[in-house]
């Protein structure tokens, strides 16, 4: 008789535990379903901080690699200013205006990019709308967009800088 109260007591205990911790669920997810959403925050992306050099060279690494950009017929190549503009929602993406300078070989098309100008030190100057992704830091991934992109309800403008 010892046995049968001893696991009933066990039953009733287990029964209750169950009760109380279906209980504290409900609550906690109450919880979670009423609290306002919070500020959204950029992607954390503390692994390496990219100086204005080595993003330069790793777009334009990219541009040669993607063929919009031919290394052999340019004779001078230099990134002037990267300025970071914010970031977008729910991913590790940042998107950065990347502003070069070049020379090409005489007679040749040697980057093809919309809205290049014509200045008096370098033959072309332009301004790339670029996204990168941060997700693996040994292997960015580029995407050069346009202006627009800024309108998306997905991008966060953030504090707008540029890299040193």
């Amino acid at each position: 008789m010892n046995k049968k109260k001893k696991g009933k007591l066990f039953d009733f205990f287990a029964i209750l535990i169950a009760f109380l911790s279906l209980g504290f669920n409900i609550l906690l997810l109450y919880n979670i379903k009423n609290t306002p959403e919070t500020e959204v925050n950029p992607p954390q992306t503390n692994k390496h901080t990219y100086t204005k050099k080595e993003l330069g060279e790793y777009f334009k690494n990219y541009q040669t690699k993607s063929g919009k950009a031919k290394s052999d017929e340019i004779v001078l190549w230099d990134v002037d200013k990267v300025t970071y503009r914010g970031f977008f929602r729910n991913t590790e993406k940042k998107l950065y205006y990347i502003t070069e300078r070049f020379t090409c070989k005489s007679g040749s098309n040697c980057i093809t990019a919309s809205g290049i100008q014509t200045d008096k030190k370098y033959d072309y100057n332009t301004t790339f709308v670029v996204s990168i992704d941060f997700k693996d830091p040994y292997d960015l991934k580029f995407d050069i967009l346009d202006y627009s992109i800024e309108d998306s309800s997905d991008f966060v403008q953030d504090e707008i800088y540029d890299l040193e």
